[in-house]
């Protein structure tokens, strides 16, 4: 599909990606509101003298075919597609001709975007009030007691996701804030409890942003350990049982299962200093801390 300001010349998809990035999924939740700012826009057109009769109506029902197809699931915006604006017009385009391009007269898109975003916020204001999480004075709006509670626990649930995903697969920041994003929205409030003992309550995600304690986190000190640790911080002399592996290559997961290093097994941490010393069964072998950093385990 050919974009508004395309001239022909060929485009890297990296540079199609970085200055596009995840602008055509957001938008996504515009479809409907860009559709009646069109309408309006195609209105004030008509009225300008600048848009004839048929010509509005054709915009008018073309774009509620295009709003009412994205609603049913039969497109969405996609990176090529690069945004909703660029979507809807071309595909308006190619439904009814030429008079789809006139709907770009006279129209700039940060006004196009900003109508949509106001429409879009409206509806989300009215739905929040409605659900009793804010308050809409006219002047100002505020969450109530509901919708603070609402709201820590969101928070809560996507930067313990952050934490996780990072220990687990060392994610960098694009794929760990996409990944965590999909992943809280699983997350049931148990889970969520059981992911922070899990995790140890951390007290920050990785970008340094605090994350709001639980029930499990005021329990701690008295009731709770956490459920898995990193073989590093593992006492002296215990028995641990290793619960699961994150190595950084294949190779080093390879060696480690010629060492009998694998989930399920049982180990005792010696020595810290200068190298770690494992004790496996018969066999005692010393490793680097970035190894012992990458093995989970549990006290027996």
């Amino acid at each position: 599909m050919t974009r508004l300001w395309d001239k022909g010349a060929p485009l890297d998809e990296r540079v199609l990606r970085y200055t596009a990035g995840e602008d055509h999924a957001l938008d996504n939740r515009l479809v409907a509101y860009d559709v009646q700012a069109s309408i309006a826009h195609a209105e004030m057109l008509h009225d300008a003298g600048l848009v004839a009769d048929d010509e509005l109506a054709a915009i008018r029902d073309g774009l509620r075919e295009i709003a009412a197809s994205h609603a049913r699931g039969d497109w969405s915006v996609t990176l090529d597609l690069e945004d909703g604006q660029t979507a809807l017009e071309t595909l308006l385009t190619q439904s009814i001709g030429a008079a789809g391009a006139r709907l770009h007269a006279g129209r700039s898109r940060n006004d196009q975007v900003l109508a949509a975003l106001r429409l879009y916020l409206r509806d989300a204001v009215e739905e929040l009030v409605e659900g009793g999480m804010v308050e809409d004075s006219g002047e100002e709006i505020l969450l109530t007691k509901s919708g603070e509670d609402r709201a820590r626990g969101i928070i809560r649930r996507h930067r313990l996701a952050e934490v996780l995903l990072q220990n687990l697969f060392d994610l960098d920041d694009p794929q760990l804030e996409n990944s965590a994003c999909q992943f809280e929205h699983i997350l049931s409030e148990p889970v969520v409890e059981s992911v922070c003992t899990f995790l140890g309550h951390p007290p920050a995600c990785p970008h340094g942003r605090p994350i709001p304690r639980g029930e499990c986190c005021d329990r701690i000190r008295t009731e709770i350990r956490p459920l898995v640790m990193r073989l590093t911080e593992a006492s002296l002399g215990g028995t641990v049982r290793i619960v699961f592996i994150t190595p950084r290559s294949k190779k080093r997961l390879e060696k480690l299962s010629a060492l009998g290093i694998v989930p399920g097994s049982r180990i005792r941490l010696l020595q810290r200093n200068p190298s770690f010393v494992l004790e496996i069964g018969q066999t005692t072998v010393a490793v680097d801390r970035d190894i012992t950093d990458e093995i989970y385990v549990k006290p027996t």
